[in-house]
């Protein structure tokens, strides 16, 4: 006997509220599950003791985890970042001159990784420290401090391809430097697995650093106009003879830094009044210094290619890419 046809309508109406049910039901369980933050729990310290004790010596500490807690978010530009939870260990040591760092150790990111990452962050520490910090009176400089990574007055440390901008004729030749890059990259974070290659942080060599990373330093004098004043009033002198002695002292400087470099090093350094606010005696905004491979260096505004990045990229062809 058939069913009426208006019970077959009905049963087929509610399979499809069942059906809507469900799939609405099963999307706000994969909403809930997206929202959820993706948790790392590896006990990095326990699993990477014996590497750890090659990159921070024997008298290396760490401190207790602390947990991380990043929320998953969404902004109007389209970007999403899904959430995650993670541990970070402080890991404190001395290096071969004395010097003491702090890095943090992370359960995320792969090992390798984090060593690329901790060493530009002891260079940049090191580098501040002896050629910024030490050589000149407390306060001649804005925002110099080692607490301070992002003041007026800072130390940049870049590894791997140099080249950060290119116009449209450049763009083949730059799709060379990002290929070369690449396979840089990967070529090192295999390395870097091996415990023969792992970088020891507590015994890093600053004479040969350069000869075995395509690093580049970038350091920003900022002088503090205040302090600046104030000596000039101490010393009885004028503003020019006072920035022209400052200004051979951070000269100075730099050769300091490319003997120990034992002629290597890629140095970049910038000095301004008062962060380009004001000018110098000579009625310039800023005045720059360069050292490519331990000379130092004019850029040839005639040459397209005749810039500090690129002949950085091109100095190290056959080196490291």
């Amino acid at each position: 006997m058939k069913k009426p046809a208006k019970t077959i309508i009905f049963s087929l109406s509610v399979l499809l509220v069942i059906s809507l049910a469900l799939i609405v039901l099963i999307r706000a369980v994969l909403r809930y599950y997206e929202s959820q933050p993706h948790i790392y729990e590896e006990d990095y310290p326990a699993i990477y003791q014996d590497q750890l004790l090659i990159m921070f010596g024997p008298d290396y500490q760490i401190s207790e985890k602390e947990t991380v807690l990043q929320e998953s978010f969404y902004c109007g530009c389209g970007f999403r970042s899904d959430g995650y939870q993670y541990d970070v260990w402080k890991i404190t040591y001395q290096d071969q001159e004395g010097y003491t760092y702090t890095q943090e150790l992370n359960n995320m990111d792969t090992l390798e990784g984090q060593q690329i990452r901790m060493l530009e962050n002891q260079l940049r520490d090191y580098y501040k420290q002896k050629y910024m910090i030490e050589p000149f009176p407390k306060d001649t400089f804005q925002d110099l401090s080692l607490r301070n990574p992002h003041g007026k007055s800072y130390c940049f440390i870049f590894s791997g391809n140099p080249v950060m901008s290119y116009t449209m004729d450049q763009k083949e030749e730059y799709d060379k430097t990002e290929t070369a890059e690449i396979a840089y990259q990967k070529q090192l974070l295999q390395s870097l697995q091996d415990e023969n290659h792992m970088i020891q942080f507590y015994r890093l060599n600053y004479r040969t650093i350069f000869r075995c990373f395509p690093l580049h330093v970038s350091m920003h004098f900022s002088i503090d106009d205040v302090t600046l004043m104030k000596e000039i009033q101490k010393d009885k002198t004028s503003v020019t003879v006072k920035e022209i002695r400052l200004i051979q002292d951070i000269l100075s400087v730099m050769k300091a830094f490319n003997e120990e470099s034992d002629y290597t090093c890629n140095l970049e350094v910038y000095i301004n009044l008062d962060n380009g606010s004001k000018d110098l005696y000579d009625g310039t905004t800023s005045r720059n210094y360069k050292i490519l491979c331990g000379e130092w260096f004019q850029e040839d505004s005639k040459d397209p290619y005749g810039s500090y990045d690129w002949q950085l990229f091109y100095a190290y062809e056959g080196v490291f890419w």
